[in-house]
């Protein structure tokens, strides 16, 4: 649900000041993402030529900001971007760009520690309705079981009267590495109800995508059996709108937003927040010594701004 914000002042949060970059390194990444952008550019326009792609579908705006977003998946510093920007386009369109880009680019993640291993753009759903893009390889396989319960994404919860903090249960993880597992071996894979589990333990689609999308904090709505998923996601809504939050966003050297997300404010003294926050804050620093590109983090405190629904 998308919430209108009355915003306080910005403030921005440099992450290079105590690390040296390589310059060979920054100008290698930065030449080799701006012949990758070029080409992407390059490929929407030949698509468009061809009238594969009707040019009303992507003005300038739209192909600059589905540049970026592949060329930042491709590149390994995002997991997958989700076209919401974008209303004119469709999924076949999506798919049609990812065919041409892996058919026709030779796909590198410079991050593999094997010197490089191709990578195969996907196209996935969520509930047929949610167009996100990610990437597979040679690193498919995901289990709750491989990964440090630490490094998972904490859920902010919207059931109690007052929104507090907790870790996925077990029983949670298994579904939604399920689903990732899902995506990942499957082309054109939609993630449907049954996906997202039955009546006992039930994933929200939402927090399922920003799961896929990397966020580090994700909300949660419990799935009142008396009650529709669609009541139950405006009441969660309608509640997160009464909430001073936190936003966070993630920007890049071209001070263009990559992706962010947001917490309550009145959780920012929450111990598992601020361990949360410290983590993501970590990765991103990592992140920037090993693409050698400019990452800073901006904050920005919103007012509740009540939505009708």
């Amino acid at each position: 649900c998308c919430l209108a914000f009355r915003q306080r002042p910005l403030f921005l949060l440099q992450l290079n000041h105590h690390t040296a970059v390589n310059d060979k390194k920054m100008r290698s990444y930065a030449s080799n993402n701006n012949h990758l952008s070029s080409r992407v550019e390059s490929l929407f326009d030949t698509l468009i030529n061809r009238s594969k792609i009707h040019r009303k579908k992507c003005g300038a705006k739209v192909k600059r900001e589905l540049c970026r977003d592949f060329v930042s998946v491709i590149m390994g510093v995002r997991p997958a971007f989700m076209l919401d920007y974008a209303p004119l386009l469709c999924k076949e369109d999506v798919e049609l760009m990812c065919k041409e880009l892996n058919e026709e680019l030779f796909l590198v993640r410079s991050s593999r520690s094997n010197g490089g291993e191709g990578v195969h753009l996907k196209v996935c759903t969520v509930l047929d309705t949610v167009v996100l893009v990610t990437i597979g390889g040679g690193d498919e396989s995901f289990s709750a079981s491989s990964h440090d319960i630490k490094e998972m994404p904490i859920l902010v919860n919207l059931d109690e009267e007052q929104a507090g903090s907790r870790r996925l249960e077990p029983s949670e993880l298994v579904v939604i590495t399920a689903c990732r597992a899902k995506v990942a071996s499957n082309s054109r894979a939609n993630i449907d109800e049954t996906d997202l589990g039955d009546g006992v333990v039930k994933i929200p689609p939402q927090t399922f995508v920003g799961w896929m999308l990397g966020y580090p904090i994700l909300y949660y709505y419990g799935l009142n059996k008396e009650e529709n998923e669609e009541w139950s996601a405006r009441v969660a809504a309608r509640k997160l709108s009464l909430c001073s939050l936190v936003k966070i966003e993630c920007i890049d050297d071209k001070n263009e937003v990559m992706y962010g997300f947001t917490y309550p404010e009145s959780l920012n003294e929450d111990a598992l927040i601020k361990e949360t926050l410290k983590s993501w804050m970590d990765g991103i620093q990592k992140q920037k010594q090993q693409y050698a590109i400019g990452l800073s983090v901006r904050v920005t405190h919103c007012r509740p701004s009540p939505v009708a629904l």
